[in-house]
């Protein structure tokens, strides 16, 4: 006998990629291996809440270029948006500082620059490890920061912004395992960059 039931739109992708099927909207989540899933993050689609663990989105102004930030920023539902690079700066979203608080006040969404996040090490070197271990240890003595960030993800679905794209040395990701020592769960979402 043979089962004639369509496959769940649905797949399992294992490793490291990006989505080979593209949309009309564009893609949206980037498939990465294993390191981007910790015990204390589950791995979750855009826009989409279980309900069970608050949501955190990490993404790059590259990532939110790829579309017209006010509609992507609806879809994904975010409450609030949390930035740690350095010097903060959407005028690659053709927005200037005011214009971009305005036009989030408008959506009900609150900005936080956390400059004590960002990572004031890049550029000192030119060996990311040296770069990530030293960010690391200096993340180790912002417990209280770290803690606040951890807080604001109970208000809802938040988003953080980081300067570079995800990868084992990026701030964000520093910034996110430093997230996850201090608990509890979260959802885990990543937006994909160009």
């Amino acid at each position: 006998m043979h089962d004639r039931r369509k496959p769940p739109p649905l797949r399992v992708v294992e490793g490291e990629g990006r989505a080979q099927q593209s949309t009309r909207r564009g893609q949206l989540l980037e498939v990465r291996g294993s390191a981007a899933i910790s015990p204390n993050g589950q791995l979750a689609l855009p826009g989409f809440q279980s309900g069970r663990n608050p949501v955190l989105i990490s993404g790059s102004l590259a990532s939110l270029a790829l579309r017209p930030i006010r509609e992507f920023l609806r879809e994904l539902q975010v409450r609030r948006i949390i930035d740690i690079r350095i010097a903060p700066s959407f005028l690659r979203l053709g927005l200037p500082m005011p214009a971009f608080q305005h036009m989030l006040q408008e959506l009900g969404i609150t900005y936080s620059h956390f400059s004590s996040l960002a990572n004031r090490f890049a550029g000192l070197s030119s060996h990311p490890e040296l770069l990530r271990s030293r960010f690391t240890r200096y993340l180790e003595d912002r417990d209280n920061e770290i803690r606040e960030l951890r807080a604001l993800l109970d208000e809802g679905p938040v988003l953080l912004i980081g300067a570079d794209p995800p990868g084992p040395s990026s701030d964000r990701d520093i910034v996110l395992g430093a997230l996850e020592r201090i608990g509890p769960r979260f959802e885990l979402q990543y937006l994909a960059d160009p």
